[in-house]
């Protein structure tokens, strides 16, 4: 094989490790098999809910890709021995569900386990959190093994001088992995579950006992040098910019602040802030690039002679493979950096058999490995964008060159060069934004177009400059034990010129806008037909057809569609926000009202994460009414979040004024805002929505009918609501308490106003808020109680259950039902909870067939409830 001339420089190292040949060709066989395997665990996973659906979809797809296989890319146009793939994937992700929680371990009660620490305590301001393997659990009748890892979370405290590899006695109550569950949002137990992590615990001082380690002679001393990196940055570099450096540079992501996350979201740059494909990316190319340049700049003789043997792409790559690995292990050795790190070992590896050129193999390869490691990977938010980044950037790199006509005879100049080099970079730019668009939307509910202009420019300066004088600075003063980074001052102009830039581009009109979130169904299918509008064998007339069908996917879910029915009913959706309220009222009107918003604690927010998602995926950008009930963490927390990003029309409060934190920045921002806002006090008329009638009853009006107790509790100054709708009433009732709730019953004007269909039971069911007469006053038929799973004030109690049975309601509790949503005309009466409008598993049985026609009703928008009122003899209200 003929050797390269070491001495053509006119080629830049960049261009050579990125560049993917046009010859068709070429062969990847690995392409087509990575896809058989991503089809086969993706059918896998559907078939939980849909056994006879997946069997149904993987047959037509076979059938469809054989009617039109002469126009189909070749990387999609699978034979039968991928097709045997395809269904030998599907079956090993079937029958490798991630492990389950063991009874034992998560009761009511303490246990203890013995666990060994798999990853570096994850630190925050006042908080820490890490993973532990390898348990064992402890009892009476001796110790035995359980499947499984921990995750452990309490005060800084608690994790002090613990590190990788430490065996830890921990004594704790565990519960099984939950999140929120809410329609259409993100389930964080499901990821977890993802994780192998079978339970969770918040720990206290004295619950955690060291009794061992387990040395790694690699990771012990790495992991050492990340504890003096972080020690020193946050001792040397200033309080707005150390958060960032420790992000860039180690992957310690719990010092950012919520404000700053979102400046780099709204830039389209946040994916610098966790370090994955993109740092590792930055260093691979500096470390070739200035290993290459190295090696060219050799005495003459010696490199001739070397590249006898090999070529300098070849021994930079080699170089190149030592500190990309160890700034992977530094970063604490995630899951996501380590994706990242196969990808690019293996294409390092294509680099030293010449294979440079197929990129797009090396990526299948990775695929490939990882899930036949975990196929259930394929699901993860990290695994999706980072696979389809790197995708997108091959494919628009490939595109670059094949539209490039190189003249005969002409020499580039060096602004020829950095044309072409600024332009790739463009480009690459703009493949990676506009191919994960989609995903994007659909996992964090916007488009960022600002992006594709801002990563051009912030990429390079985080590459060449933040990222490896930070990375030289903390391993100088790790390496030393120094107690401050060198350079300290030049790394934190350095990162200031990166949030100057950073907030120059969040600061643009519309940088992000917020959209629904659209299916995946969808959006695979969004592809494949993407896909056949770029196959350059396809006729222009049929590539015409195929760009209209993207078209008619695309426009809708930009311009928003209606919601059929949307007009004739009252929905009032209450929300699993945890321990805390959240609920989200539309009127048949089309005005929307949010009452409270849960809580936000360390990275906790429920704004963020529950109600704003949720009016989103409504195709809502504005709230009509917002409503605290009354100034609390556990409901106005959420709402800070709401404030910020949402018009907000009007606000309703019931006038406190609290020193505490989440009270003073809401008043803040409804007065930056310019929010109108009113004090909701007892009125002898109602707010008209539409149809609806909304009845403020605020207990403590301005001539309150009997006195509160002294110091009355800040809950029974809660705001009540009342809502009606035809024969249908809601009473939403906050955190009312005993002594609120019996001067709602003693005062004569609300006598005929308490009656309700539907009650919001108050303060989560608490046996303080449980007053007799007050419950036969309103005597509803539906009672949702708003609490979180295994809270620790024991809400609702069983006397609150008992009192609720004995009137005859259907109870229903967002720890237990998640989201609890309910649907009524005016005459009837439906009422939703998440499983409701969530596909369920099918068991293989008799009635698999009727399971697999509910959850295709829910998927289609046509759920069963669990319960249906009729109200046609309920007494009009007056």
């Amino acid at each position: 094989m003929p050797q390269p001339d070491p001495f053509q420089t006119t080629r830049s190292p960049i261009a050579e490790t990125h560049q993917l040949s046009t010859d068709t060709r070429v062969s990847r066989p690995l392409v087509p098999l990575a896809l058989a395997v991503v089809t086969g665990a993706a059918l896998g996973t559907l078939a939980d809910a849909f056994p006879l659906g997946a069997t149904a979809i993987g047959i037509g797809l076979a059938g469809f890709q054989h009617l039109v296989r002469r126009s189909l890319p070749r990387f999609l146009a699978f034979g039968p021995r991928t097709w045997a793939v395809v269904l030998v994937a599907a079956a090993y992700t079937i029958a490798t569900p991630p492990p389950t929680p063991d009874p034992a371990l998560t009761g009511r009660d303490p246990v203890v386990v013995d666990a060994v620490l798999d990853a570096p305590v994850r630190h925050m301001p006042d908080w820490a959190s890490a993973t532990a393997g390898r348990l064992r659990l402890r009892g009476a009748d001796g110790e035995r093994a359980v499947e499984g890892r921990l995750k452990l979370s309490g005060p800084p405290a608690v994790f002090e001088g613990l590190r990788y590899g430490d065996v830890l006695r921990v004594t704790a109550v565990f519960r099984p992995p939950r999140g929120f569950r809410n329609p259409g949002l993100f389930d964080y137990g499901a990821w977890l579950e993802r994780q192998h992590i079978v339970a969770a615990a918040t720990l206290k001082p004295g619950s955690v006992s060291l009794i061992g380690h387990r040395p790694s002679p690699i990771l012990d001393p790495v992991y050492a040098w990340r504890d003096r990196i972080r020690e020193a940055a946050l001792a040397s570099l200033p309080e707005r910019t150390a958060p960032v450096f420790l992000a860039m540079v180690t992957g310690e992501t719990g010092y950012l602040t919520s404000a700053l996350r979102d400046r780099f979201m709204a830039s389209g740059t946040v994916h610098l802030l966790s370090i994955s494909g993109s740092h590792l990316g930055l260093i691979a190319v500096v470390v070739f690039f200035l290993a290459r340049w190295a090696v060219l700049r050799l005495p003459e003789r010696l490199l001739l002679r070397l590249t006898l043997r090999v070529t300098p792409s070849q021994v930079a790559a080699v170089v190149t493979l030592l500190p990309v690995t160890f700034y992977a292990l530094l970063a604490g050795a995630q899951v996501a950096t380590l994706r990242a790190l196969a990808m690019i070992v293996l294409y390092l590896f294509a680099v030293l058999i010449h294979r440079e050129d197929d990129l797009l193999n090396a990526l299948a390869l990775a695929a490939l490995l990882i899930l036949a490691w975990n196929p259930h990977t394929l699901f993860d938010v990290s695994f999706q964008l980072s696979f389809l980044s790197v995708l997108c950037i091959a494919l628009g790199v490939e595109w670059w060159r094949a539209s490039l006509v190189p003249t005969a005879g002409d020499r580039p100049t060096w602004r020829s060069r950095l044309a072409s080099r600024a332009a790739l970079l463009l480009v690459t730019s703009v493949a990676a934004g506009v191919g994960t668009a989609p995903l994007v939307a659909h996992h964090f509910n916007q488009v960022n177009w600002v992006g594709l202009v801002a990563n051009p420019i912030i990429i390079p300066l985080a590459g060449a400059l933040v990222v490896p004088l930070g990375l030289a600075s903390g391993v100088a003063a790790a390496a030393w034990h120094l107690p401050t980074l060198p350079l300290a001052p030049l790394n934190a102009a350095a990162l200031d010129l990166l949030q100057w830039a950073v907030d120059a581009f969040a600061d643009w009109p519309l940088s992000i806008v917020h959209v629904a979130a659209p299916s995946m169904a969808a959006i695979a299918v969004g592809y494949l037909v993407l896909a056949l509008a770029l196959e350059r064998r396809l006729p222009p007339w049929k590539r015409g057809l195929v760009g209209g069908a993207l078209m008619f996917l695309v426009l809708p879910w930009l311009v928003g569609v209606p919601r059929w029915g949307a007009g004739a009913s009252l929905e009032v959706t209450f929300l699993d926000v945890g321990q805390g309220d959240g609920a989200v009222v539309r009127f048949p009107s089309g005005q929307v009202m949010v009452v409270d918003g849960g809580k936000r604690f360390h990275e906790l927010d429920t704004g963020r994460t529950v109600m704003a998602p949720t009016l989103w995926n409504q195709g809502r950008r504005s709230i009509d009414y917002l409503v605290a009930s009354h100034p609390q963490l556990d409901h106005i927390g959420g709402l800070l979040f709401l404030t910020e990003r949402f018009e907000v029309s009007q606000a309703w409060t019931n006038g406190r004024r609290l020193p505490l934190w989440a009270s003073r920045n809401l008043d803040e921002l409804i007065v930056s805002r310019r929010i109108p806002e009113t004090t909701a006090t007892l009125s002898d008329q109602p707010v008209w929505m539409g149809a609806t009638r909304v009845w403020r009853l605020n207990p403590l009006a301005s001539q309150p009918y009997a006195p509160l107790p002294y110091r009355a509790a800040e809950n029974d100054r809660s705001i009540v609501l009342r809502l009606e709708y035809g024969r249908a009433s809601f009473l939403l009732t906050g955190d009312l308490e005993a002594a609120g709730e019996r001067w709602l019953v003693g005062y004569p004007k609300l006598q005929d106003l308490l009656r309700s269909t539907v009650i919001k039971v108050p303060h989560h069911g608490s046996r303080g808020a449980l007053d007799p007469t007050f419950l036969r006053a309103v005597a509803p038929k539906v009672a949702v109680i708003s609490v979180g799973a295994t809270n620790t004030y024991g809400h609702p109690t069983p006397e609150t259950l008992a009192a609720y049975k004995r009137l005859k309601s259907t109870v229903f509790r967002t720890d237990l039902d998640g989201a609890v949503k309910v649907v009524t005309d005016g005459t009837h009466l439906r009422v939703y909870r998440y499983e409701d409008l969530t596909p369920r598993p099918v068991a293989w049985n008799h009635r698999m067939l009727a399971a697999e026609w509910r959850n295709l009703r829910t998927v289609l928008g046509s759920p069963v409830p669990t319960l249906s009122l009729d109200l046609s003899e309920t007494e009009l209200p007056l």
